[in-house]
């Protein structure tokens, strides 16, 4: 979730944005760090668009209760993953 790396999937550079927040979230520590960390944590789980370098397949044999609604273009959403009870 940052903008410096040439192979993040997810760059936020807005005033306000991810990009400005992470940095004082990552330098936090104990139940602070958890709490500015689940901010960033519930974005990346609701906006980005897919898991890169992984296939369907491969999520499946993560775990037998794992269930996910898949896509015509084959794209995974980290908001589609669920494990089953």
């Amino acid at each position: 979730m940052t903008c410096v790396d040439i192979r993040s999937t997810f760059c936020d550079p807005s005033p306000g944005g991810v990009q400005e927040g992470i940095a004082a979230a990552l330098g936090a520590s104990g139940a602070e760090r958890q709490k500015l960390l689940q901010k960033y944590v519930d974005i990346h789980k609701d906006e980005v668009v897919h898991v890169p370098f992984f296939e369907m397949a491969v999520f499946y044999a993560v775990d037998p209760k794992l269930t996910f609604l898949p896509r015509f273009d084959r794209r995974v959403r980290a908001n589609s993953l669920w494990f089953a009870k």
